[in-house]
């Protein structure tokens, strides 16, 4: 029997503690519950622990409890485990602007801090506002700040601001103002010093020097002394003296000397600048060029440009600096250039003088020849003596003139003669080049040909070659070498070969006569027919007379090539034949379908015979059998040669008749007028017993058929439903009566209603 078992299956749910999550609290604030500050969904049941994780409600007092993290966690029943989640709470501090406080001071006292009039323990992050609500710095002038209320405020983020007060107070009194610093220069006007005291000084006070000696309120820089000068106001029964210091320095002034000047010559020596200012110059001091930019003191005259160059003292402050100028002119230095070696051919052109010296030699100087006498500045080397030329350059104060030389050589040029020219045939005799030079030409130099190698300077016009010969003379240097060419050209004696082109052997014949010869040079041709032309390729020549004719080409290439090129038997011209037969016998029918041809032709000694597409023959009366099954009109055609470039022709038609004579119609109107209403075929000799005539649709489905030669189809389908107009095909299968002959035919009819 069957057997069972249970599992029973216990699905416990996961517990959730929800998201951690962070919540900061005021110090002084309300108890909040944590629980609600978990993010998710968490479950309701945990148990909370403090930072320290002692057990906790999960009410949080900010009075009570410290920050930190507050943990939640939440049980589960096996499988299942306990899930845990934390709050993070961090405690703002309440801001805490100390307790209100007063102060008393007399108008000339020192400047006070008003935090220090704070009780408690006042924040430090706070703000002051003046009594008349505007942001104060927290120390109190005196002599300048409104007395009232100074209002201390420490702002929270989550806690509430906190603020105290400061009464301030400022009693009658004497008020000398605030100590100052003040730097003069000796040399800068009268200062009053009751002018430079800070804060609201009161007038009518004394003046003390830092002697201590009673001193006026105008103070002389030139005379006075420095230090520390007092101002002194007397006190009152509320409020005791005040006094107020100025610290006065005076700065000396600097000298940068008196302007000067100088010039000199742009070839000279960097100048010390220094030493050209007038006076008593303090050293140490900067040099700027006329164009403001910084520049040492020493000056090179090759470089810098010409103007005035200022010397700057820094002043001691507040004394202004100290300056002065040199101004400075250059003049320049004549350029001669630099000595220079140089060789000159005597074919060169006329060359100036200044470009064969070195450096860059300037203008407006003069030159001496060799022989010590004044030289033209344009050198020609055809005419010029060898030797050293001066070029002298002259100088304005205070430079001094310049010279270079320059020591020339000239070679005597090489001259290779003019260029000549050579036109030879190739079965010339052997040539010399030289005396084909023009001009003068050096003896001596060497050949090269067309290709640059070097060669006899006879030519052998049988085996050289067209082109350029150079004749080259070499030369001292500098001179180059020198070359003239003979342009050589060797015209090829002509070997022409001949072509004949007839149109037909037969008289009158027309021929053309071309040539493979395409260089330059005249035709003439004799053609053998009592005719000359002198045109490359004539075409077009009639030959009117049978016979056989020579043809003759002379050719005159130039530079004496003649050559002449006989074509015996050039041309044939033949009497034509006349073509003619007879086909024998006279009548042909598809019983009998064998044809005897008998050639009538004159004046032929080969035949060609085409028997429609049926075939051919050469023979001279060639017999031919048509089919047998095919009658109709073939044309026979019979080509005589009496040579294989002419030849006559003659065609006629041969009619293969036969002997069942069918004749079907191509159209009928079954229109029921009596008139072409049936078609069929019309039948002579036809054997009744052996006839069968079909036609069919286009797509070969059977309309009528008949066995009767009379039989006629009416236009109707087997149905006798009229079929539309169209066209529709026929068969016919028929035997003579009096024959053997058979006919099988197929056609196609077009139907009209």
């Amino acid at each position: 029997m069957a057997d069972q078992s249970i599992v029973t299956v216990t699905i416990t749910s996961s517990p959730d503690a929800g998201v951690d999550g962070a919540v900061p609290v005021c110090d002084q604030g309300a108890a909040i519950g944590l629980f609600a500050e978990l993010g998710g969904t968490p479950d309701a049941g945990g148990t909370w622990t403090d930072p320290n994780g002692v057990a906790h409600s999960g009410s949080f007092d900010p009075s009570t409890d410290i920050a930190g993290n507050y943990t939640y966690s939440i049980g589960a029943l096996a499988p299942c485990t306990g899930d845990q989640s934390t709050i993070s709470v961090s405690l703002e501090i309440s801001p805490n602007a100390g307790t209100d406080g007063t102060l008393s001071l007399c108008a000339g006292s020192p400047i006070a801090d008003l935090f220090v009039q704070l009780t408690g323990s006042p924040d430090a992050t706070g703000v002051w506002t003046d009594p008349n609500g505007v942001t104060h710095a927290g120390s109190f002038d005196a002599g300048n700040d409104p007395t009232g209320s100074y209002i201390y405020t420490v702002s929270g983020t989550l806690c509430p601001s906190d603020a105290s007060i400061v009464v301030v107070d400022v009693l009658a009194g004497p008020d000398a103002g605030q100590d100052n610093a003040v730097a003069i220069c000796e040399t800068a006007a009268v200062l009053d010093l009751f002018t430079v005291l800070l804060g609201s000084p009161d007038v009518g006070g004394t003046w003390t020097d830092p002697n201590s000696d009673p001193v006026p309120a105008i103070l002389d820089p030139q005379v006075a002394i420095p230090g520390n000068y007092t101002y002194s106001i007397p006190g009152n029964g509320a409020c005791p003296s005040d006094e107020a210091v100025l610290a006065i320095a005076i700065a000396q002034t600097v000298n940068a000397g008196s302007p000067g000047a100088i010039m000199l010559c742009s070839s000279a020596g960097p100048t010390d600048l220094y030493s050209q200012l007038t006076g008593t110059p303090q050293p140490g001091g900067a040099w700027t060029d006329p164009f403001g930019l910084s520049v040492p003191a020493l000056f090179d005259p090759a470089t810098g440009s010409e103007g005035a160059y200022t010397y700057i003292v820094t002043g001691n402050a507040p004394c202004p600096d100290a300056s002065t100028t040199v101004v400075v002119e250059v003049e320049q230095a004549p350029e001669a250039g630099d000595d220079a070696v140089s060789s000159l051919c005597s074919s060169s052109a006329a060359v100036p003088l200044s470009t064969l010296l070195n450096g860059t030699p300037g203008g407006g100087g003069t030159w001496i020849a060799p022989n010590g006498m004044p030289a033209s500045a344009l050198l020609e080397p055809s005419s010029a003596a060898q030797g050293t030329y001066q070029y002298i350059v002259p100088a304005v104060q205070p430079c001094v003139n310049d010279t270079a030389q320059v020591i020339i050589t000239i070679s005597t040029a090489a001259n290779a003669g003019s260029d000549g020219s050579l036109a030879l045939c190739s079965n010339a005799p052997p040539v010399g080049l030289f005396p084909q030079l023009g001009g003068t030409p050096d003896s001596g130099g060497t050949w090269t040909g067309p290709h640059g190698a070097p060669m006899n300077p006879v030519i052998d016009p049988s085996s050289a070659l067209s082109g350029t010969y150079t004749y080259t003379v070499a030369a001292i240097a500098p001179c180059v070498n020198d070359a003239a060419t003979v342009e050589v050209t060797i015209t090829m004696l002509p070997d022409p070969q001949v072509a004949v082109s007839l149109s037909d052997g037969c008289v009158p014949v027309l021929a053309a006569f071309t040539t493979d010869y395409t260089g330059p040079g005249s035709f003439v041709w004799d053609l053998g027919n009592d005719s000359i032309s002198t045109e490359s390729a004539p075409d077009s020549i009639l030959y009117s007379d049978a016979g056989v004719y020579d043809v003759t080409l002379l050719i005159d290439a130039g530079s004496g090539c003649v050559s002449t090129t006989v074509i015996n038997d050039a041309v044939h011209a033949f009497v034509p034949p006349v073509a003619s037969f007879e086909p024998l016998p006279g009548e042909v029918t598809t019983l009998d379908p064998a044809v005897y041809f008998h050639n009538l032709t004159v004046g032929a000694n080969a035949y060609a015979w085409t028997f429609a597409d049926l075939g051919t023959s050469e023979e001279q009366d060639p017999r031919f059998v048509f089919p047998a099954e095919l009658e109709g009109e073939y044309e026979v055609c019979l080509v005589a040669f009496s040579a294989p470039t002419c030849a006559d022709t003659a065609c006629l038609p041969l009619v293969v008749r036969p002997t069942l004579l069918v004749n079907v119609p191509n159209a009928f109107t079954p229109d029921g007028d009596d008139i072409n209403d049936t078609f069929h075929p019309v039948t002579v000799g036809v054997d009744p017993d052996q006839y069968l005539f079909q036609v069919f649709d286009r797509w070969g489905q059977p309309l009528f058929s008949t066995q009767d030669p009379l039989g006629a189809w009416n236009g109707r389908f087997l149905g006798n439903e009229e079929v539309p107009s169209g066209v529709y095909i026929w068969k016919l299968e028929a035997k003579g009566i009096s024959t053997t002959a058979r006919i099988e035919r197929t056609g196609h009819v077009t139907l009209v209603r």
